[in-house]
Protein backbone atom coordinates (compact mmCIF):
# COMPACT_ATOMS: atom_id res chain seq x y z
CA UNK A 1 0.00 0.00 0.00
CA UNK A 2 2.96 2.30 0.60
CA UNK A 3 3.89 2.06 -3.10
CA UNK A 4 0.34 3.01 -4.07
CA UNK A 5 0.62 6.01 -1.77
CA UNK A 6 3.79 7.01 -3.62
CA UNK A 7 1.84 6.89 -6.88
CA UNK A 8 -0.82 9.07 -5.28
CA UNK A 9 1.82 11.61 -4.27
CA UNK A 10 3.36 11.46 -7.73
CA UNK A 11 0.02 12.28 -9.34
CA UNK A 12 -0.60 15.09 -6.85
CA UNK A 13 2.82 16.55 -7.65
CA UNK A 14 1.93 16.55 -11.34
CA UNK A 15 -1.20 18.58 -10.68
CA UNK A 16 1.06 21.43 -9.55
CA UNK A 17 3.21 21.05 -12.68
CA UNK A 18 0.29 21.25 -15.13
CA UNK A 19 0.90 23.82 -17.84
CA UNK A 20 -2.53 24.03 -19.45
CA UNK A 21 -6.12 23.78 -18.23
CA UNK A 22 -6.55 20.55 -20.24
CA UNK A 23 -3.48 19.02 -18.57
CA UNK A 24 -4.81 20.01 -15.16
CA UNK A 25 -8.21 18.49 -15.92
CA UNK A 26 -6.62 15.28 -17.24
CA UNK A 27 -4.41 15.04 -14.16
CA UNK A 28 -7.40 15.50 -11.87
CA UNK A 29 -9.33 12.74 -13.66
CA UNK A 30 -6.27 10.45 -13.59
CA UNK A 31 -5.81 11.00 -9.88
CA UNK A 32 -9.49 10.36 -9.12
CA UNK A 33 -9.45 7.19 -11.24
CA UNK A 34 -6.26 5.95 -9.57
CA UNK A 35 -7.56 6.70 -6.05
CA UNK A 36 -10.84 4.87 -6.71
CA UNK A 37 -9.01 1.89 -8.17
CA UNK A 38 -6.50 1.87 -5.32
CA UNK A 39 -9.09 2.01 -2.54
CA UNK A 40 -11.23 -0.69 -4.11
CA UNK A 41 -8.28 -3.01 -4.77
CA UNK A 42 -6.92 -2.42 -1.27
CA UNK A 43 -10.28 -3.43 0.19
CA UNK A 44 -10.48 -6.58 -1.95
CA UNK A 45 -6.89 -7.51 -1.06
CA UNK A 46 -7.74 -7.18 2.64
CA UNK A 47 -10.98 -9.15 2.26
CA UNK A 48 -9.82 -12.01 0.08
CA UNK A 49 -6.19 -11.54 -0.89
CA UNK A 50 -4.85 -11.54 -4.45
CA UNK A 51 -7.50 -13.99 -5.68
CA UNK A 52 -10.27 -11.58 -4.71
CA UNK A 53 -8.33 -8.64 -6.13
CA UNK A 54 -7.95 -10.32 -9.54
CA UNK A 55 -11.66 -11.07 -9.75
CA UNK A 56 -12.53 -7.59 -8.60
CA UNK A 57 -10.07 -5.79 -10.88
CA UNK A 58 -11.25 -7.56 -14.01
CA UNK A 59 -14.67 -5.94 -13.64
CA UNK A 60 -13.78 -2.85 -11.63
CA UNK A 61 -11.27 -1.07 -13.84
CA UNK A 62 -13.52 -0.85 -16.92
CA UNK A 63 -16.51 0.33 -14.88
CA UNK A 64 -14.38 2.96 -13.11
CA UNK A 65 -13.05 4.16 -16.45
CA UNK A 66 -16.63 4.70 -17.60
CA UNK A 67 -17.47 6.59 -14.40
CA UNK A 68 -14.57 8.95 -15.02
CA UNK A 69 -15.36 9.42 -18.69
CA UNK A 70 -16.95 12.74 -17.80
CA UNK A 71 -16.99 15.91 -19.85
CA UNK A 72 -16.12 14.02 -23.00
CA UNK A 73 -12.99 12.24 -21.72
CA UNK A 74 -12.11 8.67 -22.68
CA UNK A 75 -10.19 7.07 -19.81
CA UNK A 76 -8.22 3.83 -19.83
CA UNK A 77 -4.98 2.04 -19.12
CA UNK A 78 -2.36 0.57 -21.41
CA UNK A 79 1.00 -1.15 -21.14
CA UNK A 80 3.95 -2.60 -23.00
CA UNK A 81 3.10 -5.93 -21.33
CA UNK A 82 -0.65 -6.32 -21.58
CA UNK A 83 -2.88 -8.39 -19.39
CA UNK A 84 -5.95 -7.50 -21.45
CA UNK A 85 -5.32 -7.26 -25.22
CA UNK A 86 -8.20 -4.76 -25.49
CA UNK A 87 -5.90 -2.24 -23.80
CA UNK A 88 -3.21 -2.36 -26.50
CA UNK A 89 -1.45 0.97 -27.03
CA UNK A 90 -1.86 2.88 -30.25
CA UNK A 91 1.16 4.45 -31.96
CA UNK A 92 1.28 7.58 -29.78
CA UNK A 93 0.72 5.62 -26.56
CA UNK A 94 3.44 3.14 -27.50
CA UNK A 95 5.92 5.97 -28.09
CA UNK A 96 5.06 7.49 -24.69
CA UNK A 97 5.37 4.13 -22.88
CA UNK A 98 8.81 3.56 -24.41
CA UNK A 99 9.84 7.09 -23.46
CA UNK A 100 8.52 6.62 -19.90
CA UNK A 101 10.49 3.36 -19.52
CA UNK A 102 13.69 5.01 -20.73
CA UNK A 103 13.21 8.06 -18.52
CA UNK A 104 12.50 5.84 -15.49
CA UNK A 105 15.64 3.78 -16.18
CA UNK A 106 17.63 7.02 -16.36
CA UNK A 107 16.47 7.88 -12.85
CA UNK A 108 13.63 10.29 -13.55
CA UNK A 109 11.06 10.41 -10.76
CA UNK A 110 7.70 8.71 -11.41
CA UNK A 111 5.94 12.07 -10.82
CA UNK A 112 7.60 13.45 -13.95
CA UNK A 113 6.43 10.61 -16.18
CA UNK A 114 3.50 12.18 -17.96
CA UNK A 115 2.96 13.47 -21.48
CA UNK A 116 0.32 15.36 -23.40
CA UNK A 117 -0.39 16.23 -26.99
CA UNK A 118 -2.94 18.36 -28.78
CA UNK A 119 -3.32 17.40 -32.43
CA UNK A 120 -6.02 16.94 -35.02
CA UNK A 121 -8.84 18.26 -32.84
CA UNK A 122 -7.96 15.99 -29.94
CA UNK A 123 -6.11 16.37 -26.64
CA UNK A 124 -4.28 13.33 -25.26
CA UNK A 125 -2.68 12.72 -21.89
CA UNK A 126 -0.74 9.84 -20.34
CA UNK A 127 0.55 9.29 -16.79
CA UNK A 128 2.91 6.42 -15.96
CA UNK A 129 2.00 3.64 -13.55
CA UNK A 130 5.03 2.32 -11.67
CA UNK A 131 4.96 -1.11 -9.99
CA UNK A 132 4.66 -1.03 -6.21
CA UNK A 133 5.08 -3.93 -3.79
CA UNK A 134 1.34 -4.75 -3.57
CA UNK A 135 1.27 -5.10 -7.37
CA UNK A 136 3.78 -7.95 -7.24
CA UNK A 137 1.22 -10.49 -5.93
CA UNK A 138 -0.43 -10.49 -9.38
CA UNK A 139 2.25 -8.95 -11.61
CA UNK A 140 5.53 -10.05 -10.02
CA UNK A 141 8.23 -12.56 -10.87
CA UNK A 142 7.18 -15.16 -8.30
CA UNK A 143 3.45 -15.79 -8.52
CA UNK A 144 1.83 -18.56 -6.54
CA UNK A 145 0.48 -21.53 -8.49
CA UNK A 146 -3.08 -20.48 -7.57
CA UNK A 147 -2.59 -16.93 -8.87
CA UNK A 148 -0.94 -18.20 -12.07
CA UNK A 149 -3.85 -20.58 -12.70
CA UNK A 150 -6.46 -17.87 -12.15
CA UNK A 151 -4.63 -15.43 -14.41
CA UNK A 152 -4.22 -18.10 -17.09
CA UNK A 153 -7.95 -18.80 -16.99
CA UNK A 154 -9.08 -15.15 -16.97
CA UNK A 155 -6.40 -13.73 -19.25
CA UNK A 156 -5.17 -16.41 -21.68
CA UNK A 157 -2.89 -13.90 -23.46
CA UNK A 158 -1.50 -12.34 -20.25
CA UNK A 159 1.96 -10.76 -20.58
CA UNK A 160 1.73 -8.59 -17.45
CA UNK A 161 3.94 -10.74 -15.24
CA UNK A 162 7.57 -10.78 -14.21
CA UNK A 163 7.75 -7.25 -12.85
CA UNK A 164 9.86 -6.01 -9.96
CA UNK A 165 9.04 -3.01 -7.77
CA UNK A 166 9.87 0.29 -9.42
CA UNK A 167 9.44 -0.84 -13.03
CA UNK A 168 7.03 0.77 -15.46
CA UNK A 169 3.76 -1.20 -15.34
CA UNK A 170 1.94 0.92 -17.89
CA UNK A 171 0.05 4.18 -17.99
CA UNK A 172 -3.29 5.82 -17.54
CA UNK A 173 -4.33 7.20 -20.91
CA UNK A 174 -6.94 9.88 -21.57
CA UNK A 175 -8.23 11.61 -24.67
CA UNK A 176 -10.74 14.34 -25.33
CA UNK A 177 -12.16 15.62 -28.61
CA UNK A 178 -11.82 19.39 -28.83
CA UNK A 179 -14.53 21.60 -30.22
CA UNK A 180 -13.36 23.14 -33.45
CA UNK A 181 -14.31 26.83 -33.92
Amino acid sequence: MKALAVLTLALAANAVAAQTPLEAEAQDITEAFMLSLKSSLTASLQEGGPVEAIQHCQHLAPSLAEQFARKGWQVGRTSLKLRNPNNAPDEWELAQLLAFAKRLEQGEKPAALFASQQEGGEFRYMQAIVVGKPCLACHGESLTAEISQILDARYPQDKARGYTAGQLRGAFTLRKALNEP
